[in-house]
């Protein structure tokens, strides 16, 4: 391929022979780029006697026609192409170069830096607005292109200008490309055109509260008719499966609200025997007092554990060491904390307590009910696969979940991260 000529103005060439009249100081932080151009300007001098002092001439034309009637010119721009690391002393106080002409499309330079051959120079393109580059096939393997988008966003007063003032709703491509110089045969062209796929992950990135309420919604109930589908063989049907996934719903509510969906739910069929014995306890008021107290206790429960945890653990261990560094007074033993660790043992104890409490004469109900094979709690028919829908519903929507989002994250494209306080990349 051929190699293109390398362009540089008579204040950059003064500027590179400048860089090179000193070597760095001892415990100098020196880049590769001042090392190289300070043993090319010595090479150069040399060879041409009298190179730095000629270069720096105010005489323009003296100067350029002593560096071309020598050869220094092309000694020293070959020099460069060798060693395109001096390049960056150009650069070394600019935050950029804003260059503006009229294109059909948005333009990259990338053919001029194909002089460089096998050398890898990392070119890093942003562009405001989601955009869709036109990749050769030659860099394709070599390039990335990511896409963000930013609530908002704060820019230096010089760099105002160059984004139009804009400081909300800020959406901006990068292409990074990584690829050898010699492989950059055509300039990169850029579509001012968003590809399909950012409408669609540029929603979930403003949205993201609500695609993951979809996604729970969504994998709580397709795993609530899975797991019906499997345990319920009666349940096989549209109804069942509507059943199925309005209970898997409450696990929105944790697992405590599956729990006390599943269980008051009737799940197998009634004994003719027993339905009159459950309308007498209905009559007699315990069948709404029980159900409701069950919920209570359900609700109750985790707190109940915490509650006994913290009283048989952690608070005797607590007034323990006050006692062994006599900090411990009687007032201890009334605090706030210890007190509130009773609350929920004495509501859990009191629930099951008055639930339990009957009449001598109603007695009877509940010892035909139990021998009949029906909760004297739910009053329906006792039935096992309602602890196997808990457990298996437990694990297979981890699974579920995991898959899905999975699915979901392959359809974006990507994963979406963070990027900084507010920013979503995709």
């Amino acid at each position: 391929m051929e190699q293109k000529e390398l362009f540089l103005t008579d204040d950059e060439i003064t500027k590179i022979i400048d860089s090179g009249q000193y070597n760095c100081f001892s415990g100098e932080k020196c880049s590769e780029g001042r090392i190289q151009v300070y043993e090319l300007v010595q090479n150069l001098n040399n060879k041409y006697p009298g190179f730095s002092e000629k270069s720096r001439q105010n005489d323009a034309p003296y100067h350029w026609k002593y560096l071309l009637s020598n050869n220094a010119l092309n000694d020293l721009k070959q020099g460069i192409k060798d060693h395109p690391e001096i390049l960056q002393l150009l650069n070394k106080s600019q935050k950029g170069v804003f260059v503006s002409f009229p294109t059909n499309k948005i333009y990259f330079p990338l053919m001029l830096t194909s002089v460089y051959g096998s050398k890898i120079v990392p070119a890093e393109i942003r562009v405001m607005g989601h955009v869709t580059p036109e990749v050769f096939s030659n860099i394709e393997s070599f390039t990335k292109t990511e896409y963000f988008w930013d609530e908002s966003i704060q820019f230096d007063k010089e760099l105002k200008a160059f984004y139009n003032g804009q400081s909300q709703d800020i959406k901006y491509t990068k292409v990074d490309i990584n690829a050898p110089s010699k492989f950059f045969t055509d300039d990169l062209w850029i579509k001012n055109v968003a590809p399909v796929k950012t409408f669609y992950q540029s929603f979930i990135a403003r949205q993201i509260l609500l695609v993951i309420l979809f996604l729970m919604v969504f994998c709580s109930v397709i795993t609530g008719m899975l797991i019906g589908w499997l345990l319920f063989r009666e349940w096989r049907n549209w109804e069942g499966m509507k059943k199925f996934g309005l209970i898997g719903l409450a696990n929105c509510m944790t697992i405590l609200g599956l729990i006390s969906v599943i269980l008051p739910t009737r799940t197998a069929k009634d004994s003719e025997d027993a339905i009159s014995l459950v309308q007498a306890i209905r009559e007699r008021g315990y069948y709404w007092k029980r159900r409701i107290l069950l919920g209570v206790m359900i609700v109750d429960f985790p707190f109940f554990i915490i509650s006994l945890f913290m009283l048989f653990f952690v608070i005797p261990q607590m007034l323990s060491y006050a006692y062994l560094y006599n900090d411990f007074t009687f007032e201890m033993l009334f605090s706030p904390i210890l007190l509130m660790a009773f609350v929920p043992v004495i509501i859990f104890l009191a629930a099951v307590l008055f639930a339990e409490k009957t009449k001598k004469e109603d007695k009877y109900l509940f010892e035909e009910l139990r021998q009949k094979n029906y909760s004297s709690w739910t009053f329906q028919p006792k039935d096992r696969r309602k602890i196997w829908f808990i457990l298996l519903y437990s694990i297979f929507f981890l699974i579920i979940s995991w898959t899905i989002v999975k699915l979901f994250v392959l359809s974006v494209g990507g994963q979406i991260i963070s990027s900084g306080n507010s920013g979503i990349q995709f």
